[in-house]
């Protein structure tokens, strides 16, 4: 009997709730993953990631209160064995290298939600 693999604990931080809906229906489908949480800003994300120490964390660009780039280094200091995408329709060279310079990926809202699963599912050995 083939032992079953550990699903991926994923936290989605998001302001718009059809967004956190449309990422864990697209996660949640593709079989690797389990949605463990989800917060509608960073500061609530970084409370959701110290308390659930998720594997991966979709964290949105712009967002009230606590922007995803203000987030990002705290989150990942709240959960340092994360993989974190940020998530953003505002796709700039200059977010995109901030983002890496914080240790995260960076998935763009209009491409497809595949590539969101694999940049959250890490290198394959």
């Amino acid at each position: 009997m083939p032992m079953a693999v550990a699903k991926r604990r994923v936290l989605l931080v998001d302001d718009v709730a059809d967004v956190r809906f449309l990422h864990r229906l697209a996660l949640e489908r593709d079989g690797r993953f389990e949605i463990v949480g989800e917060a509608a800003d960073g500061a609530e994300g970084v409370e959701l990631a110290a308390a659930l120490q998720p594997d991966s964390v979709v964290l949105d660009l712009l967002m009230p209160k606590v922007d995803g780039l203000t987030a990002l280094p705290r989150i990942r200091a709240a959960a340092p064995g994360a993989t974190v995408v940020i998530c953003s329709a505002v796709r700039n060279a200059d977010v995109v290298e901030q983002a890496a310079s914080l240790g995260a990926a960076f998935f763009d809202k209009g491409d497809p939600l595949e590539h969101l699963a694999d940049l959250l599912a890490g290198p394959t050995d």
